[in-house]
This record gives C-alpha cells, structure tokens and sequence, in this order.
C-alpha cells in the first residue's frame, strides 16, 4: 500500500509538471488550443470534457503509480515478518535469562555504571 501511495503522489507531481510540456509538444506538432469565446468555455459540454480529461490523466497516472504492487510477494514477505518476530520472541526470551542470571548484582551494575 506504501508503494501504491508513494507512487499516486510521484504521479500526480510528474502530471502537474508535465502538463506545460504536453501542451507546448502539441503546439510545436500543430495542436493548437482551440479558440473559444468565454460562453463557449462556460458550456456545460466543455466543462464536461475537461473534466472528463483531468479524470483520465489523474486515473492513469494512479494507475501507473500501482505498477509495482504487481511485482510485491506477499507470500515471501509474510515469511519474513514471521521469522522477525520469531528473531525478537527469541531475544527478549535471551535477555530475561540474562537479567535472571545477574539476579541482584545487575543494580550493583547499573550503580556503578551511572557513578553512583
């Protein structure tokens, strides 16, 4: 999910980037911006069409972003939190031997050690 997140958030930094570059690319290929009066920019089917446009770029590049969810193993990474959690049940378990062992001189210890 981490990837998924990181990756809409590069995606949607990378389209707000690239729009300017797109837009100057069309133009140099001979896609100029149509010209519209501004009732023509108020209809209701222009504004539907940007709309519409935005939705896809937005979808695509989330899309894009999710790309490498699909190379993510569960399976191997569910194994691995499990041997790490096996990893520190183990420790804990060596560290309260240790204390056990060192029964009452482990605060002499610790005085000496803070210089008391």
């Amino acid at each position: 999910m981490a990837a998924a997140a990181l990756g809409n958030l590069i995606s949607d930094i990378v389209g707000l980037g690239a729009s300017g570059s797109i837009e100057a690319s069309a133009s140099r290929m001979g896609i100029e911006e149509p010209s519209m009066t501004h009732y023509q920019r108020i209809m209701p089917r222009v504004k539907l069409t940007r709309w519409a446009g935005s939705l896809l770029g937005v979808s695509l590049g989330c899309l894009l972003g999710m790309v490498p969810l699909l190379f993510f193993n569960s399976s191997s990474n569910m194994k691995d939190v499990h041997d790490m959690q096996v990893e520190i049940s183990e420790l804990e378990q060596k560290v309260k031997e240790m204390s056990e062992a060192r029964g009452s001189s482990g605060g002499a210890e610790a005085a000496a050690l803070n210089g008391t």
